[in-house]
């Protein structure tokens, strides 16, 4: 019963570099252009039903109570609220290329991250990555 409001998928050199430049969690936990969001694999989500909205500043009760845990696991997605230090309930990825490898390609085929096409970007040939969704 509850309406999904997609706040941000793909996240180009520009954005990613700004999004790390004012968020000292972001900072704490990948370089820009070295997140899921960049090459196309995450989404940043809000949840609303009934005048309730959901975002980065619920609790972590108000998403469990939702259901959505038991939704990411049926997909095979990694939740933002696993995160090791990092609360972040609106996120959802499905990281299912190697992130090492695939900045290593990225950078192999076009020179740098900034030159990146991030979400158009030829996977072939970047390692697959195995997770445990929690």
């Amino acid at each position: 019963g509850w309406r999904v409001e997609i706040a941000s998928a793909w996240r180009g050199w520009e954005r990613s570099l700004r999004i790390w430049q004012t968020n000292p969690q972001v900072q704490a936990c990948c370089k820009p252009g070295q997140d899921y969001h960049f090459f196309g694999m995450a989404v940043d989500i809000v949840l609303h039903k009934n005048g309730v909205r959901l975002g980065n500043s619920s609790s972590r009760q108000a998403w469990e109570n939702t259901g959505i845990r038991k939704i990411a696991r049926k997909y095979g997605l990694q939740w933002g609220i696993d995160f090791n230090g990092y609360f972040d309930p609106v996120h959802f990825a499905y990281p299912w290329k190697n992130m090492s490898s695939l900045v290593e390609t990225a950078r192999a085929r076009y020179g740098s991250l900034e030159d990146t096409p991030g979400n158009r970007m030829n996977l072939s040939g970047v390692k697959n990555r195995t997770w445990t969704v929690a």
